[in-house]
């Protein structure tokens, strides 16, 4: 079988496992070994304990199990809603309180967390619940992820009134 048609044919069955409802790991793995036993026949094996060895070898994964640990800690303790509460409630007087406040966890919160896209999801749900407390604000936020341009626009609109 030619590469390219190997490619397709690997790339039409994951297609098929995912929508079966097979998890997305588990259906990366077993292609990986099948169809690497396709292709490269008894050496796939060895790759494998090699890259298996590789990976438990780097140093810089193992602060990814206490990342996911924080993660869980700063969500039960409630920790990151209390933070924006204190910011807000602190930059009460300032014109875009509620900006200011979410500039400021969203900031305080990026320095604890190793990925911006995971990190700013908790900040983004909490201050959209709380940004959604206030009146007329819940039809502009229902599309929005609470991002700080949208609060601060809608923020400088409701202390211009």
């Amino acid at each position: 079988m030619t590469d390219p048609v190997l490619g397709m044919v690997m790339l039409g069955s994951f297609i098929l496992v995912i929508l079966l409802g097979f998890p997305v790991a588990f259906t990366l793995m077993a292609m990986g070994i099948g169809f690497g036993y396709v292709s490269m026949q008894e050496r796939v094996f060895d790759l494998l304990v090699q890259r298996t060895y590789a990976v438990m070898a780097n140093d810089v994964l193992i602060s990814v199990p206490l990342f996911i640990f924080m993660g869980y800690v700063i969500e039960r303790a409630n920790i990151l809603d209390r933070l924006f509460r204190a910011l807000q409630l602190a930059s009460g007087g300032l014109p875009g309180a509620l900006a200011v406040a979410t500039l400021a966890t969203c900031a305080m919160f990026a320095t604890a967390t190793p990925q911006s896209s995971a990190g700013m999801a908790d900040p983004a749900k909490i201050i959209q619940s709380h940004s959604a407390r206030h009146r007329g604000w819940r039809s502009l936020l229902r599309n929005s992820k609470a991002t700080p341009r949208t609060i601060r626009a809608a923020s400088m609109r409701k202390s211009a009134r």
